[in-house]
């Protein structure tokens, strides 16, 4: 027979939990976002850092605190001075390959938990792209949830379609991942990312303690 577990040893973790995740909501809400969203906190990611350079392997690249990786590998995406610029992309910016494999994920990762995300983009379509980029947000290993933008023409340069994908979530996230489809090419630039104050990443922590001590309590009641 399994003992009871203490309720008085139980009492701390769960009422931390509680008062915590009372105040939190139960599921993510991820809605579109404007640049305008973006205040004077958030980070900015434009590729003009001193070091970064034309033609320089975007898998693997680190700069800004941003971390970027390519599920096809090396010598799929780098920083390049073209398209040229568009109304949503200027050089340097990430490009992809002519007739790359859509199938391609690039990762971002941040350097902190955030609530907002966004970047611009261009893509080489024949026409207006429904859904041309799907934005998917996580917390460690969860889906926090996604979004997909349509590609637009652009007024800047009539060939080329593109737009502005940006995110907001009621739950934060520190990584997302970025598919691209239907177009031969595609370029991302300017990634803006808004971190989530320090008072709510102390009370996620709170959260991850108090779960880890109920379940510490649980076990040792257990034996």
């Amino acid at each position: 027979m399994t003992p009871a577990v203490s309720h008085r040893s139980a009492a701390p973790w769960l009422l931390a939990a509680l008062l915590v995740l009372g105040a939190a909501p139960s599921s993510a809400a991820v809605s579109p976002a404007g640049i305008g969203a973006f205040g004077a906190g958030s980070l900015l990611i434009d590729f003009n850092a001193p070091g970064l350079f034309n033609t320089q392997e975007v898998n693997g690249l680190s700069t800004g605190g941003l971390g970027f990786s390519f599920s096809l590998g090396n010598e799929q995406l780098s920083l390049s001075v073209v398209p040229g610029p568009t109304s949503n992309t200027t050089p340097l910016n990430i490009v992809s390959d002519i007739g790359i494999d859509n199938a391609g994920v690039l990762t971002v990762t941040l350097p902190e938990l955030s609530s907002l995300f966004g970047f611009g983009y261009a893509v080489l379509a024949d026409n207006v792209v429904p859904a041309s980029v799907a934005v998917t947000l996580f917390n460690g290993a969860i889906n926090v949830g996604a979004l997909s933008f349509t590609a637009l023409p652009d007024p800047l340069v009539p060939p080329f379609f593109g737009g502005f994908a940006g995110l907001q979530s009621t739950l934060p996230f520190d990584r997302t991942e970025l598919r691209f489809s239907g177009a031969l090419a595609w370029a991302a630039d300017d990634f803006r990312v808004t971190p989530v104050p320090e008072p709510a990443q102390w009370a996620l922590l709170l959260v991850g303690v108090a779960i880890v001590g109920g379940l510490a309590q649980r076990r040792s009641g257990r034996t």
